[in-house]
C-alpha cells in the first residue's frame, strides 16, 4: 500500500473488497507522546456475532477437548447473531496495533494525566499488556493520546474483517496464534486447578502468563493488529446488553461507575474455547483484573492529511 497517509485514507474510505484484498496499512502520529503503531481499518461492512451452525461446531469441538456434556451451549448464547446484526462502518479509523503495554502507559502516569496501575504477579515487564486498569483507565489514557477507547462493533470489525472470520487469523483454529491457557500453563502454580480443562492439550505457546504484546505475529488480524484475541481481555466503550444490535445503534454509555461494559478478545488465563473473536465478556466498570487490558482508535475526523 502507499506511503503517504491521505492516499491511504481515501482507500479505506472507498474500501468494498473481502479481507484478504486489504494490505494493511501502520502509521505513527506525531502527536502521539507514546509513538504507537496503529493500523488503519477501512470502512465496510460486517455481520456480527456467530451463526447457530457455528455455534454447534464450538460445541463439538469443546466435547471433542474436554467430556460430553461438559460444554453448554448457553455459554455462547451471548454472542448468537439476530436478524439485524448486520454492522456497518461508516468511517475507516486507526486502532493500535498492539495492546497497551506497561511501559506506554506508565508514560501517562508520569506526565500526570493515569492513576497509577495496581501491581500484577501476571504482567511486571515494561512490554507485556498493562493490566489492572479499569474502563476509566483507559479512557483517561487514551484521551491523553488524543484518542478513544473503541466500541465493541468497532473492536470486532478490526479483528474479523468484512468476512466475520471466527479467528482474526481466518475460521481454522490454529493454537500457536494466540496466548491462552494452554499446556503452558502447567508450568505456573495459578493454573493448578486448571489441569482438568488443560491436560490434554498438545499446544505449548510458551506463555503461562502475559506474553509482549508484540508476540503472535502470525495470529495478526486481517488489518495487521495483534493479539485481538488471547494475551488480555480488552476494554470497549459498549455498555453490556443482550446481544440484540440493530444496525444503527449500539449501546454505548457515559461512565457513571455502576454500568457494566464490554470487553472482547480474550486471555491468557482462559482456555481455547474463548478464542473466538466474537467473544464477549461482562464486566463492572470500576473493576481493574489481571486479565483485561486495552487498546485506542483514532477516529479519521480530524486527523491532518
Amino acid at each position: 500500500m502507499t506511503n503517504s497517509l491521505s492516499e491511504a485514507i481515501d482507500l479505506a474510505r472507498n474500501f468494498d473488497g473481502l479481507n484478504l484484498d486489504w494490505i494493511p496499512y501502520s502509521y505513527v502520529f506525531e502527536s502521539d507522546p507514546t509513538n504507537s503503531e496503529m493500523v488503519l481499518v477501512p470502512s465496510g461492512e460486517f455481520l456480527m456475532g456467530i451463526t447457530e451452525d457455528e455455534v454447534e461446531d464450538v460445541l463439538a469441538l469443546c466435547h471433542s477437548v474436554f467430556f460430553p456434556g461438559y460444554c453448554e451451549r448457553n455459554w455462547f448464547a451471548d454472542e448468537v447473531m439476530t436478524e439485524n446484526n448486520l454492522q456497518i462502518i461508516d468511517h475507516p479509523f486507526f486502532i493500535d496495533r498492539y495492546e497497551v503495554s506497561r511501559n506506554q502507559y506508565m508514560l501517562c502516569v508520569k506526565a500526570g494525566n493515569c492513576s497509577s496501575a495496581r501491581p500484577s504477579d501476571f504482567s511486571t515487564k515494561p512490554d507485556q499488556p498493562i493490566t489492572r486498569v479499569s474502563f476509566e483507565d483507559a479512557t483517561r489514557y487514551c484521551e491523553w493520546r488524543g484518542m478513544s477507547v473503541p466500541s465493541e462493533k468497532q473492536w470486532e470489525y478490526a479483528a474479523r474483517g468484512p468476512e466475520s472470520w471466527i479467528y482474526p487469523w481466518g475460521n481454522e483454529f490454529v493454537g500457536l496464534e494466540a496466548n491462552y491457557c494452554d499446556s503452558s500453563c502447567l508450568e505456573s502454580e495459578w493454573a493448578s486447578t486448571l489441569s482438568i480443562f488443560i491436560s490434554g492439550n498438545v499446544y505449548h505457546d510458551s506463555y503461562a502468563v502475559t506474553a509482549p504484546v508484540t508476540a503472535f505475529q502470525g495470529g495478526e488480524s486481517w488489518v495487521g493488529a495483534r493479539n485481538m484475541t488471547g494475551n488480555v481481555l480488552e476494554w470497549t466503550t459498549s455498555v453490556y446488553r443482550v446481544f440484540q444490535y440493530t444496525t444503527s445503534q449500539e449501546p454505548i454509555g457515559e461512565s457513571n461507575g455502576s454500568e457494566e461494559r464490554i470487553l472482547r478478545g480474550s486471555a491468557f488465563n482462559q482456555t481455547w474455547n474463548y478464542l473466538r473473536a466474537s467473544n464477549r465478556i461482562n464486566r463492572s466498570e470500576i473493576s481493574k483484573r489481571d486479565d483485561a487490558g486495552f487498546r485506542c482508535i483514532n477516529q479519521i475526523q480530524g486527523i491532518s492529511q
